[in-house]
């Protein structure tokens, strides 16, 4: 059995290969036609949340990806559909940094109105970057990096929605109490200019200390811009603990926010909104040594479906360590919660998939952490058909977890794309010695 482990607000998930890397391992396969290898072998830990990983290009007809590599420089890599093979990663910036805290600094990569490829990274707790590339669709040239924001920014979540672009982030307002407003600053020149920092969720300094919005996932659909989160803090401090998951929507025509039954909130949610926002009430166990026990819910994700209907999945700790894994819809005023699978790892990511409606596919870590675990539902997780269990192949170095495993934006033949650790030297070695993998249809 491999260990599962969890740190700060990402769970920690199954392992896979190392290093000696030169070249793609051969891939295992499932009896569906997926197949799971390595890419790379060069990558640093960083605490990515459940999007951002890369997207599929369908002018270049290439998927592109950016990882954080050798001390968090940050690196981009292309697969061409054309000739069914990947490129050469390459180094676009020197982030220059191998501190404990350094795998905050991690790499979200966007395409921008214009056709080129954003990278945002952030200084943590201190400014906001974008890396970007000088020539649409393609990863050539120099790129250029520009700092769009000094609001103390954490944990990036860029989205474009029409021919604008917002930057979503956590602003750490005050450390010690614990206090992290939700803020975003909008572009409508593809980056090139900012607005001011615009805040969208404050729940004030509560008196039990749950102050921090964490968030963990971002979808746009129409216009709307939908955000998941929980509440962190406590009277233990800064993410000892977190409660509850929500969510909520900006409309980016009028500048509110809105709960999924689209009850508006006005332009900021407050404490008090909080209820009217609220997906599923999970408390946690604050005495409690087990970081799990003490953060019940993990990497929440939004999604929308054809016709408009919101759902969020996400992963639920067991008492036992395990985690269920469960969609929450919305429809007809209420949340509809149901379970994909009632003891598994923990959850990655999900994506509206196929033709069907209300079609949708969870990515997730078997209990063993052995295996990566796909399913799909087409009636909002009243049942579900497994898709794939992908044995991990762990290779012949240390990595002992995976630290993120992501679906591909718009994805084309590259399902997948995550990444590898050591928990015991997540923080203390950024050499890039870790592998960056694939999943491929």
């Amino acid at each position: 059995m491999r260990r599962l482990s969890v740190h700060g607000f990402r769970l920690l998930l199954v392992a896979f290969m190392l290093v000696g890397y030169a070249g793609p391992y051969a891939p295992k396969a499932s009896a569906a036609g997926e197949s799971i290898a390595a890419i790379e072998s060069n990558a640093s830990y960083h605490s990515r949340r459940t999007f951002g990983i890369g997207l599929y290009d369908g002018v270049a007809n290439k998927t592109f990806i950016a990882y954080s590599g050798p001390e968090m420089d940050v690196y981009v890599k292309a697969y061409n559909h054309a000739s069914q093979s990947w490129e050469a990663a390459v180094k676009v910036y020197d982030w220059n940094d191998s501190s404990q805290f350094a795998y905050h600094d991690y790499p979200t990569m966007v395409l921008l109105p214009d056709g080129k490829l954003g990278i945002f990274a952030l200084d943590h707790a201190v400014s906001a970057y974008l890396i970007k590339a000088p020539t649409a669709h393609s990863l050539s040239g120099t790129w250029t990096r520009t700092q769009i924001s000094t609001d103390k920014n954490t944990y990036p979540m860029p989205i474009v929605s029409g021919q604008s672009v917002y930057l979503f982030y956590s602003r750490n307002d005050d450390l010690t109490h614990p206090y992290r407003t939700y803020r975003y600053t909008k572009s409508t020149d593809n980056g090139a200019t900012w607005s001011a920092p615009v805040t969208a969720i404050d729940s004030g300094k509560t008196a039990d200390k749950f102050s921090e919005v964490y968030a963990y996932g971002v979808a746009e659909k129409d216009g709307k811009i939908y955000v998941t989160w929980s509440m962190a803090g406590g009277a233990g401090g800064h993410n000892q603990a977190s409660r509850h998951l929500y969510l909520a929507y900006l409309d980016t025509a009028t500048g509110q926010m809105h709960n999924a039954g689209g009850q508006s909130m006005g332009s900021v949610v407050n404490e008090p909104d909080l209820a009217a926002c609220l997906v599923v009430s999970a408390e946690p166990d604050t005495a409690s040594a087990n970081y799990g026990a003490r953060h019940p819910i993990s990497n929440s994700a939004p999604s929308v479906t054809k016709d408009g209907k919101v759902v969020v999945a996400y992963g639920q700790q067991n008492a036992d360590g395990t985690s269920a894994i469960r969609l929450a819809a919305f429809a007809s005023g209420a949340w509809t919660v149901r379970t994909a699978d009632a003891a598994a790892g923990g959850f990655t990511d999900v994506v509206k998939a196929g033709a069907g409606t209300n079609e949708f596919e969870v990515l997730y870590a078997s209990a063993d952490g052995d295996s990566l675990v796909s399913k799909k539902t087409t009636d909002l997780g009243a049942s579900w058909t497994s898709l794939y269990t992908l044995a991990v192949p762990f290779g012949p170095g240390n990595a002992d977890s995976i630290v993120y495993a992501n679906y591909i934006e718009q994805r084309q033949g590259i399902r997948v794309v995550g990444a590898t650790i050591n928990v015991a030297e997540r923080q203390t070695d950024y050499t890039g010695k870790w592998n960056v993998f694939a999943i491929k249809q």
